[in-house]
């Protein structure tokens, strides 16, 4: 079978996953019913042959875009900072439809967006070169005590914790969405959509931070890829 994988049926799970297979197909995540979910999202199709991971794996996508509700952790603009840096340090846009306008509504600034996509980081305020520097040691392995330590300085010592398994956590999606086929545009796509923003040709949307946190159960609004 070619990628991307057709939305699994009952017949392709095992008999001890059924349960969960179920349960998770009438659930809802972002406002939406899992099983429409499955159908339009190579990702989450592919996920899905595995349902026991699909359960876990949505409830961490609950924990992590929550986080930037509570006080001592990272903020939304923080953390939609961590898909604009990896889009390009993964060079990878399989995510930039959707977060690139969320970034820009959560708070991050679109001169920096293109700073990191242009290579032109002399131009990032002081704290967005601290976690754009942080963002890459994490997925590379190299993180040092100085480097750990700025980032705690910016969000408080419960603030880097969450902030590094958040990374690796979108990390693991955004491979998990190359490996499954997901649509990537095109670099001049990307380009073009923040220029829209940026000139006011496409407005931000309005509803970034419902898609993200809620209600997750009785909403139909499009969800973010996490």
């Amino acid at each position: 079978m070619s990628r991307p994988l057709k939305p699994p049926s009952r017949a392709d799970i095992l008999e001890e996953e059924l349960g969960v297979y179920d349960d998770l197909m009438a659930s809802w995540m972002h406002g939406r019913r899992i099983k429409d979910r499955v159908e339009w999202s190579h990702w989450m199709a592919g996920i899905m042959y595995w349902p026991p991971y699909a359960r876990n794996r949505v409830e961490l996508s609950g924990l992590v875009l929550e986080a930037a509700e509570r006080e001592g952790s990272y903020t939304h603009a923080q953390r939609e900072w961590v898909d604009m840096v990896l889009a390009t340090h993964l060079d990878t846009n399989v995510v930039m439809r959707t977060h690139l306008p969320d970034a820009i509504g959560a708070g991050v600034r679109p001169e920096a967006i293109a700073a990191v996509r242009s290579g032109n980081e002399e131009e990032l305020t002081e704290e967005e070169a601290t976690l754009a520097d942080y963002i890459r040691r994490v997925v590379d392995g190299k993180v040092t005590d100085e480097s750990f330590e700025a980032v705690r300085q910016i969000m408080g010592t419960r603030g880097v914790a969450e902030y590094t398994i958040f990374i690796t956590v979108l990390q693991e999606t955004m491979r998990q969405f190359q490996a499954f086929g997901a649509t990537d545009p095109s670099d001049e796509e990307v380009d073009q959509l923040l220029a829209d923003i940026r000139e006011g040709r496409k407005p931000v949307p309005p509803d970034w931070r419902e898609r993200a946190v809620g209600p997750w159960e009785n909403e139909a609004v499009t969800p973010p890829a996490v």
